[in-house]
């Protein structure tokens, strides 16, 4: 009762205030500290848990389909006149259209800081504006915004006895279900083709009984529909009238009347057409361990839990019965990679905050450092009070920024508690010692606070893939910096207001020898190293500059190598993706594919066959990878191939992603018939590769400059697979119009006609079953259109006459081929060339400057007209570096005002600032030590660590300046004083921040190694 009475009693000649009321109640301490925990946890329900933060491409994507078209003209009659309606929107900040066979597709980047809706809409409109579009033939433009979608898991449905058709029926059938629970928005089917109805007849039937296609069409549309007629008005009430005669699958158009003699007799189109439900007859092939597969990629929206829809689909494929003959598979479960990360960075951080207890109890009393050490945890769990107001989520980027605070947050901590310390040990007791302490050191540990919060701000204006995932740093960090200022500044001080000691022996005398000494240590080394430096102000800025030109100069000598680029692998999976010539056959296809999964097998028997786990492999497409872009389904392409292995985990494969890579890789050199080789990660598809954009008018300049720049970048060792986005395209036939052609009144639209209703088909209808749009095509059978014999026969149906002539009476044939893929950039002809190479022999950073330095001068010399740029992931640093260069100014100028504010003075801020270059010592230095590589995660330590590293500065001059004005005292006595007394919070506040990180600096996991350069860079401050 008595301590309570202390501890709470008003009096009248002490000041109260927030502080004070709650160093003197706390009971109220401890609701507060409780209302903030548990709200923590319930948010942490509401917050979305995932691998990495959401990331959006600011793309406006439009989408023409232009069925049969080559790609020029898919360039004259499409992209140019999109190009062209898109000139001066606002918004708009590059455009890149791609023109391929039958389809135009133009991305439309945004400017940085542009409405993403109101840019929408400007392309919208301004596609809408232009005249007599899309041409005939043309589908209708599909303006959308790029969006992501997170892919949960990936479900494979495989059967070696089922056919392509009957194999798809039932993985629709699990899809179905699957979209029934609650937490499934998305199933994606992959490694199939689309369904489509087919009716085939062949030109004897046509020409017995004297009809053609377009007569077959005509019968499908007039007969196979839905019509309302209105209401019949009656006494008894209004009667809706309406015509249900639609067709849904191919026998029910079988009694399609086609012809209808006066006789009355009928000819029905099942009586002269072959009819058959089937998909599209493209050459698409999946298949895991050699069978059959169709994979579903079940995907959720941003505001559903992946975790919650895994659990779900794997509990009903517990219990669902599949079709006999059919095996049915998680494939692939993103969830694990979450938890597994999730767990790693949780336990080293527990680790870190142990270390970090264990210090600040060998030096405070055991009640201090239990509640400075508690504090952490509950800064972080109340910090997710807000996640969901701010769109955060708990991924692997938050996570680790929390551990990367917990030496920060603890400084605040400690400051507090030192000063609190400090006043006890002069006679203070109580709550007056909580409150003298606390408002001795608030000023400068919010300050220090909020200087730590702009450094980290630099950060937010980033773009980009790498620059949105790290932007979500900064707001986690003043929010949690927010957390830990109240922490420190009203809860601390009633928990510690109480008197007396948890401390007992044998921990108050190893407390009591530890703090020994670190005194001591602080009077031999520490004060007297300041009173030197004081006496001698020539020689501090000296040792800075030469230490800040050795650690330039390790870095400039490839002593710490640089390394701009996003080295991120994925721990599951190695996938390359193989790209044919145009022109390949299926079976050319599959023999590479064959290549592949043998080099990968005699790599795996290499490695004791402990490293792959399965094999899957696509022809006609590329296997989407879940990025930060989020999973791209690819078109199909009768020149592309993948193939992807599913690892054993890292303990049991006992080698790394990067080493079995180069050694599959080294194993595919040399692949006959393939044009170009991509490794592919699931987080970036874009890394260990560089990419540049060639831009000139004259296609034949362009491809000229391709090659050259080609066959330079394969010069530089350890770079490979050149490849650039001039593909050779199919080999066409051109038919023209002879003048017997003319002279029979045929024209080139109409012999265009029939030979695409023939050969192409001619689309009768468009039938929605399902979740799926299904058209019904009319040509002729599959095997009349093989062969080129069959082409130069074909009957052509002169104008006004029921008379038909063979093709080659009235037109010419000849061969031509073209490029595959028509680039333009910003309206103008461009070529991409990209040069992977060997990420575990180079850096990107060394490459680059290579070829930047040699390679494109002497490029530029022999083109002058050519405009060069990068492209990809270059262009992304590019624009990364160039952020940075105009928000590290920013920065720094508002440190400098917070600073100068504060300690009323234009010079000492400067003081506080040149700790930033030490940093960098520091940075470089750890990186050497620890043997990592100095990278752009480093960069991104380095900015957050600058706002750290002046607080200790500033709890230095703050005191001085409290103790020089009018005390007499000398400077160098003062600046002693001060020392002595805030040397041990700045020691323990450096010791608890390199603990706090240590465990992390050493982590092993190797999806997280790339995010340690960050954490080297914050300690290594200290």
């Amino acid at each position: 009762m008595a301590e309570s009475e202390t501890i709470g009693a008003p009096d009248a000649n002490v000041r109260q205030g927030v502080l004070a009321y709650f160093a003197r109640n706390p009971v109220a301490a401890n609701v507060l500290l409780f209302l903030l925990f548990v709200g923590g946890l319930i948010a942490s329900d509401l917050t979305t848990l995932e691998t990495f933060p959401a990331y959006d491409p600011r793309i406006v994507r439009v989408e023409v389909p232009y069925p049969a078209a080559t790609p020029a003209e898919v360039e004259e009659d499409i992209v140019k006149r999109i190009e062209e309606s898109l000139v001066g929107t606002i918004g708009v900040a590059r455009t890149i259209a791609s023109s391929r066979e039958e389809l135009a597709v133009v991305d439309v980047e945004m400017e940085p800081f542009a409405d993403d809706i109101d840019t929408l809409n400007f392309v919208r409109t301004a596609i809408e504006r232009i005249e007599d579009f899309p041409p005939l033939n043309a589908d209708e433009p599909e303006v959308t915004k790029v969006e992501t979608s997170r892919s949960v898991l990936t479900v494979a449905v495989s059967s070696g006895a089922l056919d392509p058709y009957a194999l798809r029926a039932a993985a629709e059938g699990l899809r179905d279900r699957l979209l029934l629970l609650p937490s499934i928005s998305i199933v994606d089917l992959f490694g199939t083709k689309d369904q489509e109805i087919q009716v085939e007849l062949s030109e004897e039937t046509l020409r017995q009984y004297g009809i053609t296609l377009d007569h077959v069409v005509t019968a499908i549309r007039g007969t196979s529909v839905n019509v309302t007629g209105g209401e019949l008005r009656t006494g008894s009430g209004d009667i809706i009238m309406s015509t249900l005669a639609k067709r849904d699958y191919a026998e029910q158009f079988a009694d399609v009347v086609v012809i209808a003699r006066a006789d009355g007799s009928l000819v029905r189109l099942g009586d002269i057409a072959r009819l058959h439900d089937s998909l599209l007859e493209h050459d698409t092939v999946t298949t895991v361990n050699g069978v059959p597969t169709i994979f579903l990629q079940v995907k959720v929206s941003s505001d559903t839990s992946p975790q919650q829809a895994s659990s779900e689909v794997r509990e009903y494929l517990a219990g669902f019965e599949a079709p006999e003959t059919v095996a049915v598979a998680v494939w692939e479960d993103e969830t694990w990679a979450v938890e597994d990360r999730m767990y790693l960075i949780f336990k080293n951080g527990m680790f870190g905050l142990i270390l970090a207890f264990t210090v600040l109890m060998l030096l405070f009393d055991l009640r201090i450092a239990t509640w400075v050490a508690l504090g952490v945890p509950v800064v972080f769990v109340a910090s997710l009070i807000v996640f969901p107001f701010l769109g955060l989520t708990l991924n692997v980027i938050t996570l680790f920024a929390f551990f990367m605070l917990i030496g920060i947050v603890v400084d605040d901590a400690i400051v507090v508690g030192e000063s609190i310390a400090t006043h006890r040990s002069r006679g203070e007791t109580g709550a007056e010692a909580a409150i003298a302490g606390t408002r001795e050191v608030l000023a400068p540990i919010a300050v220090g606070a909020f200087t730590t919060m702009a450094a980290f701000a630099a950060l937010l204006p980033l773009d980009g893939v790498i620059g949105q995932m790290f932007a979500v740093i900064p707001i986690v960090v003043i929010v949690v910096l927010l957390l830990s200022l109240f922490e420190a500044a009203l809860v601390l001080p009633g928990h510690l207001a109480r008197p007396g000691s948890w401390s007992a022996w044998p921990l108050s005398a190893v407390q009591q020898r530890c703090h020994a000494a670190v005194q001591a240590m602080i009077e031999a080394r520490i004060v007297p190293l300041i009173s030197w430096s004081v006496r001698r102000p020539q020689w501090p800025p000296v040792i800075v500059a030469g230490s800040v030109l050795v650690a330039g100069a390790l870095l400039v000598f490839g002593i710490v190598r640089f390394d701009p680029g996003l080295r991120i692998v994925d721990e599951k999976n190695v996938q390359v993706d193989l790209t044919l010539p145009q022109d390949a056959r299926p079976e050319d296809l599959q023999a590479a594919t064959d290549y592949a999964v043998a080099a990968a097998e005699r790599v795996n028997d290499e490695l004791g066959g402990r490293a792959i786990d399965a094999t899957a492999t696509a022809i006609g497409h590329h296997f989407p990878l879940e990025s930060y872009r989020g999973a791209d389904a690819h078109r199909y392409r009768g020149n592309l191939a993948s193939v992807q292995l599913r690892l054993y985990p890292p303990d049991v494969r006992g080698v790394t992603i990067e080493e079995l890579q180069h050694r599959w890789r080294l194993r595919l050199a040399g692949m006959p018939g393939v044009e170009s080789l991509g490794f592919p990660t699931r987080q970036a598809q874009t890394t260990n590769a560089l990419s540049y954009a060639l831009i000139h008018p004259d296609s034949e300049v362009l491809a000229e400059a391709a090659r050259e720049l080609g066959e330079d970048l394969a010069r530089l060792d350890g770079v490979g697979h050149i490849g650039d986005s001039i593909e050779r395209g199919k080999r066409r036939f051109d038919v023209r119009l002879t003048p017997a052609g003319d002279a029979a009144g045929l024209t080139a639209a109409s012999v265009a006609t029939q030979l695409r209703n023939g050969f192409y088909g001619a689309e009768a209808q468009r039938i929605q079953r399902g979740r799926e749009e299904v058209l019904v095509m009319v040509r002729y059978p599959q095997d009349r259109r093989t062969s080129f014999a069959e082409l130069l026969n074909e009957r052509i149906n002169l104008p006004a006459s029921r008379e038909q002539v063979p093709l080659y009476t009235v037109a010419e044939i000849t061969e031509t081929r073209s490029v595959a893929n028509r680039l333009r950039i910003d309206g103008r002809s461009a070529v991409v060339v990209t040069a992977g190479y060997d990420g575990a022999r180079l850096f990107e950073g060394d490459l680059a400057e290579a070829v930047d330095e040699r390679i494109l001068p002497r490029l530029q010399n022999r083109y002058p007209e050519i405009t060069i740029r990068s492209h990809g992931a270059n262009r992304d640093l590019e624009r990364l570096a160039g952020t940075l260069a105009l928000a590290i100014p920013i920065v720094l100028l508002v440190m400098y005002c917070l600073i100068a504010s504060f300690l009323r003075s234009f010079v000492q801020p400067l003081l506080a600032l040149a700790g930033i270059p030490m940093a960098f010592v520091g940075a470089v230095a750890g990186h050497l030590l620890l043997g990592y590589d100095f990278s752009a995660t480093s960069v991104f330590g380095l900015l957050a660590v600058s706002g750290v590293v002046v607080n200790d500065t500033i709890l230095l001059l703050y005191r001085y300046n409290q103790m020089v004005p009018g005390s007499g005292v000398p400077e160098i006595a003062a600046v002693s004083a001060a020392t002595r007394q805030r040397a041990r919070a700045i020691l323990l506040t450096s010791v608890t921040t390199l603990l706090g990180l240590l465990p992390i600096q050493f982590i092993g996991d190797e999806g997280m190694r790339f995010r340690v350069s960050l954490a080297v860079s914050v300690a290594a401050r200290r």
